[in-house]
Order: C-alpha cells, then sequence, then structure tokens
C-alpha cells in the first residue's frame, strides 16, 4: 500500500513537471482586438499551446493588428478529465479531436470573413496542430503562410525524461492522464500521435513556413523537433529566435509567443518575400 502510494507520489510530481512548463501566461499587453469579423485583410489565425490560452498572443496580435492585418485566435483543447481545467487554459485535451476543433473553427472564420485563405501561428502544440490541419487533415489550400515557435513537430523528449515518464504513463494511465492531460502525453517521442504525423510530409507546396526554436526551450526538445524539413515546392525557413536580435537573451518555451524577438519574427514570417531567409530584428 505505502510503495503504491509512494509510486503514485512520483508519479503525479513528474507529471506536473510535464505539464507546467507549457502553462504559463506571459503575455504583459493588455487583450487587443482579435476576430473581428468587419476586419479587412487576410485573417492571421493563432493557435495557442498546451496549458495555455489566446491570452498568450496578446503582443504578437496587438502588433499584427497594428501592421494592418487581421487577428483571429483560437481556444481549443478543453476537453478531458485533469487539473488543468481549473487554470481556465486550453490545449490539454486529446490532439486529433483538438486538430478537429481547430478544423471546425478555421473553417468558420473563412465563412465569416470571405477569406480564400488564412495564416497561421502556432506555439507548442499549436505549431504541430498547423501541420495536422495542412498535412493531416488535408487542407493545404486554404494556408498560405504559416509561422510556428518551439512546436513539436516530431514529439518531444522532454529534456530527456521522456522515457521515464512514458513508463509512468505506462503504469498509470489514468493518474497520468489527470496531472499532465492527455495533450501533454501524446506530445511525447513515439507515441502514436507523433508516429502517425510523422508519416505526413513536414510542408506543402506553395505555403512560406518560418519555424522559430530556442535553445533554451527545455519543453520542445531536442530543438530538431521545431524544425521543418522543406518539400518540393514549400519555402522553409528555420530560425533561432535568440540569435536573430541581438539583445534576445534566453527565451524559454514560455516566452516564445510573447517575447519581442518572436513578435519580430512572426511579423517577419506573416510579410516576407519567397526565397527570403534572413530575419530582421
Amino acid at each position: 500500500m505505502h510503495r503504491n502510494l509512494a509510486a503514485a507520489t512520483l508519479t503525479a510530481t513528474a507529471l506536473v513537471a510535464l505539464a507546467a512548463p507549457a502553462s504559463a501566461q506571459s503575455s504583459s499587453a493588455s487583450a487587443p482586438v482579435t476576430n473581428d469579423a468587419t476586419c479587412v485583410g487576410q485573417p492571421v489565425i493563432f493557435l495557442h499551446g498546451t496549458g495555455a490560452s489566446s491570452k498568450d498572443w496578446n503582443n504578437a496580435a496587438a502588433a499584427v493588428s497594428e501592421q494592418g492585418m487581421c487577428p483571429w485566435t483560437i481556444d481549443y483543447g478543453r476537453s478531458g478529465a485533469t487539473i488543468m481545467a481549473i487554470a481556465q487554459v486550453g490545449g490539454y485535451g486529446d490532439v486529433d479531436d483538438s486538430a478537429r476543433e481547430i478544423e471546425a473553427k478555421i473553417g468558420e472564420i473563412m465563412a465569416v470573413t470571405g477569406a480564400e485563405k488564412v495564416s497561421l501561428v502556432g506555439h507548442s502544440q499549436g505549431g504541430t496542430q498547423t501541420k495536422k490541419y495542412i498535412q493531416q487533415l488535408g487542407h493545404a489550400y486554404n494556408v498560405d503562410r504559416v509561422v510556428t515557435l518551439g512546436a513539436t513537430f516530431h514529439g518531444t523528449t522532454l529534456n530527456g525524461s521522456a522515457e521515464f515518464l512514458g513508463g509512468l504513463v505506462r503504469t498509470f494511465p489514468l493518474l497520468s492522464a489527470f496531472f499532465a492531460s492527455t495533450g501533454s502525453l501524446q506530445q511525447l517521442v513515439d507515441t502514436p500521435q507523433v508516429t502517425a504525423l510523422d508519416q505526413f510530409p513536414d510542408t506543402a507546396p506553395g505555403i512560406l513556413y518560418t519555424a522559430g526554436y530556442s535553445p533554451s526551450d527545455t519543453t520542445a526538445t531536442p530543438n530538431q523537433t521545431s524544425m521543418l524539413a522543406a518539400g518540393p515546392g514549400a519555402d522553409v525557413v528555420n530560425v533561432n529566435v535568440e540569435t536573430q536580435c541581438a539583445d534576445a537573451g534566453q527565451i524559454p518555451h514560455p516566452q516564445l509567443p510573447s517575447s519581442r524577438a518572436s513578435v519580430n519574427l512572426i511579423l517577419w514570417g506573416l510579410t516576407r518575400t519567397a526565397g527570403e531567409t534572413a530575419p530582421s530584428c
């Protein structure tokens, strides 16, 4: 009995650590005007990460709006029994269910705005969801630009702890899902969800991709999981967010949606010309 209780306690501690890094909401800006159906221009749709919300995009959405673009945010993935639900965040539900939810909401945005195409900006799981939408669900024709920050495209080793956590998940599946959430666990390396997504090319022809990563990111690891391999007809730039601006400093995973360097990268990715590879700061 005591051994089982100790194991359960260890499991809970480790799994809370898994969920926590993506939960921090680091934006300092007040809420900008988003989801405005009267805004004239192509929609820029922001997708938050696991244990996060659209508030994480306040800085970036305000900057996009100031440049005359039309920012939209989607809060998704709020299904399933998890302690993360207390914090009123999202991204903790089953990633495939979240993909369908995002697919439906993008369809609604395109319908209400009359837009023929959208631009997608995603952090962490939100970045991975851009690939699910384009490749796995087959909507490449709806997208012209993608900007991602600290995406978990190929699964995360979680700074070397994924193997240990995987063992805990197999031993305590329900407890694991409660403390870390289904959405978090499904982004670990070698899960069925990651393996299924890896069967698709990273990119689609005709789309301009900008993928940001940070050496200080200990959540989406290694950095290669946040990078994209350019397929035929795709324009891809993988960018170290910390080195594009001289004074960027260290940018850990939770700060990727809102840091000044990240916002600059988002604006560059949304406006750069095809073939351009050097971000401006």
